[in-house]
């Protein structure tokens, strides 16, 4: 449990500290020294709990028999489940470091993109826009690939050819994880996606950056005029050639459940006339959402569903879109 405790205490150190990067040093110097005190005092606690155990062992010698009894059946419970015990901390154990180095690998890997970054504009200036966004996306990929196996996840992509090649498209899926979006970077890097993301994810340093690289749009959920704008951006990226996905849920589900579908998110493929790709992604809460942010390995299944041309559609069939894919992708992993 205090393993447990301190792998999630690790989680809101490394959040915080990205979201207070402005303020650096006197929020970050905050932080360490309150996280500093958090692990000595789990380690005296720790000790504490040692010596006090220690102790009511010798004073049970000095009891009568009666009383020695009482004491001799509390210890041989402790011992026989010793194993049982012993087990569940080795995983803990395993669970915490696995924690505390993906959180560590995902903020020193993403710092050190700057550099990657920087030869980025490089190409955009000397080979022009092409390069410029195979050498992105490449980059991208590989830092989402990595996170992924670092997470010790197990992702398998059902459906693959049911991608149009050669075609934009905009990938409609639900949402379970912030996990998703490294999911489809790293098993479907040949579409070379951008995300409507929410707005929020612009306020975070260095991955707001890449996230703008490989032409993410943030979404204001809460301005329904910049949201229009934010709809119309994505309009103009699909009708130039970039993939896009979308989650019309509008937030994670954080559980198996499915959240019911904004229709707005539609107009993207019908005012743009690409075909929508549903997906459908089951299990990928269980790495991060389902176990208090901790990182844990689970089976991920993503299945792609045949295209829906959005091309010459009716009124009538555009307003039963949003109600026909979100069926699609609900019925998907049954």
């Amino acid at each position: 449990m205090i393993q447990m405790r301190v792998a999630k205490h690790a989680f809101k150190t490394v959040r915080t500290l990205l979201s207070n990067s402005t303020n650096f040093p006197q929020s970050w110097t905050k932080l360490l020294k309150k996280n500093f005190v958090f692990l000595i005092a789990t380690e005296i606690k720790m000790i504490f709990k040692t010596i006090l155990f220690g102790y009511s062992y010798f004073y049970a010698l000095t009891l009568p028999f009666y009383k020695k009894s009482f004491f001799f059946v509390i210890f041989m419970y402790i011992i026989v489940n010793m194993k049982n015990l012993s087990h569940k901390i080795r995983k803990d154990c395993r669970v915490m470091f696995r924690t505390i180095k993906w959180y560590f690998k995902f903020v020193f890997c993403l710092i050190l993109k700057t550099v990657d970054a920087k030869k980025a504009d490089k190409i955009l200036k000397q080979k022009g826009e092409n390069a410029y966004n195979e050498y992105v996306y490449d980059i991208v990929s590989r830092w989402a690939m990595a996170r992924v196996k670092d997470s010790g996840a197990e992702i398998t992509v059902h459906g693959k050819q049911n991608i149009p090649k050669d075609k934009t498209v905009l990938f409609v899926s639900n949402h379970q994880s912030d996990f998703d979006i490294a999911i489809f970077l790293a098993m479907i890097p040949e579409k070379k996606e951008g995300f409507v993301a929410k707005v929020e994810l612009e306020k975070i340093p260095f991955l707001s950056a890449w996230m703008k690289r490989i032409h993410c749009i943030f979404l204001d959920r809460n301005d329904m005029k910049q949201s229009a704008k934010t709809i119309l951006e994505g309009i103009k990226l699909l009708k130039s050639g970039h993939s896009m996905v979308v989650f019309p849920e509008g937030t994670r589900s954080k559980c198996d459940e499915m959240g019911e579908f904004k229709a707005g998110s539609f107009k993207l493929a019908t005012k743009s006339k690409v075909p929508i790709v549903p997906v459908t992604i089951d299990g990928s809460y269980k790495i991060l959402e389902g176990s208090k942010y901790r990182i844990c390995p689970a089976k991920v299944n993503v299945y792609i569903h045949e295209p829906i041309e959005t091309e010459n559609l009716s009124k009538q069939c555009e307003s039963k879109l949003p109600e026909m894919v979100e069926k699609i992708i609900r019925e998907g992993k049954k």
